[in-house]
């Protein structure tokens, strides 16, 4: 263990993985900043759809992906979209992208995404309690509805390499799915009930809270963008901000999202990190009676009960992080959401967009510094951000304060590229 005595760190940003690392940190006797240069849960910590994903383990890259993505490109409303400004700066990612695609590659992707979602439920138990929040994590089970059988059927990898993995699911058939959710349309083919997923009662909420807290054991919250490092003798020594403000600390940890590559560039470490966007709305007067998270496969895009109302979200937009919302994309997945709910009476409401932070394998990184030995990076985690935050939190503390981490830490190093 470290000294921890007067000892400082400074997490920068403050989404639902920089918020857990933040309290992680602090529970171990050190003196947190967290620096956020908008708001807490800005981005996709915000208006993502609220899944506690657990079993999520089939990587982005699976095989065959890729022959989908140029049908996906030319359907304007189909659930990959990328902005014809960006497609060559791509090139590269989706190169590495291929590389990932491949059987044991993807077998590999699999057992690292299994490690962390086995230890997401407990985490984010153990967390909640400690910060008076339990009643955030919901008990409802997440429904995934097919059109045609045939779409279960080309699925057959993601139920194999679940079941061995050791997560349980169960195949309904269209009668019992009409059971628990009257209010889904009565034509689809099949179901599949994903058993220990849970969903967030408000995922903006569940960061607010998380940052009270944290505020309120002493830690410190800035609002500030952080422009460069202060770097001598193998260790960052401040930050600085924006201002030729400086900020110093004894540890740093980079957990700014899709933000984090321009930050890393500058310690030292050109990590293939992309934002991809994605859209929701948020539908407060929907009228309809849902009892489980619904993802439909054909669509792109989950709909779930929040104390709010439904949220539709999903889709994925790739043109850098200096464009500006395409909300279309929002409506798009709105006017789906008709398809599995008739009796849906509105499907209006607040649009949102926020940048999810993508590596070509996904799988995030969650390691030291290659260069720096005070420094640990937080990102990448794509669409499983929020159901892993509890569980980086804590591994990003242990490799911090040197101890034991909870999983076998290789899958995320910073050297797999």
């Amino acid at each position: 263990m470290i000294n921890t005595h007067q000892q400082s760190a400074a997490v920068i940003g403050a989404g639902i993985i920089g918020v857990c690392t933040a309290i992680e940190l602090q529970r171990r006797g050190i003196q947190v900043s967290l620096i956020e240069q908008e708001t807490p849960a800005a981005g996709a910590s915000s208006g993502n759809c609220g899944l506690l994903a657990i079993g999520e383990v089939v990587p982005f890259s699976k095989p065959g992906a890729m022959k989908k993505i140029p049908g996906w490109l030319l359907n304007p409303e189909g659930p990959l979209v990328i902005r014809p400004h960006y497609f060559m700066k791509l090139i590269p990612w989706f190169a590495r992208f291929l590389m990932a695609a491949k059987p044991g590659r993807v077998a590999e992707i699999g057992e690292g995404l299994a490690a962390l979602t086995r230890q997401a439920a407990s985490s984010y138990e153990e967390l909640l309690a400690i910060t008076g929040i339990k009643d955030m994590l919901r008990e409802n089970e997440a429904l995934l509805v097919y059109d045609h059988e045939n779409e279960f059927e080309q699925d057959r990898l993601t139920w194999k390499m679940k079941a061995d993995l050791g997560f349980e699911f169960e195949r309904l058939s269209p009668e019992q799915l009409k059971i628990i959710e009257p209010a889904l349309a009565d034509d689809f083919a099949c179901a599949v009930l994903l058993k220990g997923w849970r969903s967030f009662a408000d995922p903006k909420r569940l960061v607010d809270q998380l940052v009270e807290y944290f505020v309120a054991e002493g830690g410190k919250l800035l609002q500030a963008e952080v422009q460069g490092f202060d770097c001598r003798d193998g260790e960052v020594k401040a930050l600085r901000l924006a201002g030729n403000e400086n900020y110093t600390a004894d540890h740093f940890v980079v957990a700014a999202g899709a933000w984090s590559g321009r930050l890393t560039r500058l310690l030292g470490d050109k990590l293939p990190v992309e934002a991809l966007a994605g859209y929701a709305t948020t539908v407060s007067q929907s009228e309809i009676s849902l009892q489980h998270p619904v993802i439909y496969t054909n669509g792109g895009f989950v709909v779930t009960p929040m104390e709010h109302g439904l949220r539709i979200a999903g889709t994925s937009e790739m043109g850098g992080l200096h464009h500006s919302p395409n909300f279309s994309r929002a409506k798009i997945i709105a006017k789906k959401a008709l398809r599995l709910f008739p009796g849906l009476k509105n499907n209006q409401g607040e649009e949102q967009m926020g940048f999810r932070s993508f590596m070509p394998d996904s799988l995030p990184v969650i390691d030291k510094a290659s260069v720096y030995s005070n420094v640990a990076y937080a990102f990448g985690h794509g669409q499983i951000g929020l159901t892993t935050g509890a569980i980086t939190g804590k591994l990003v503390a242990q490799l911090m304060t040197n101890e034991t981490t909870s999983v076998d830490m290789q899958p995320y190093s910073v050297k797999r590229f």
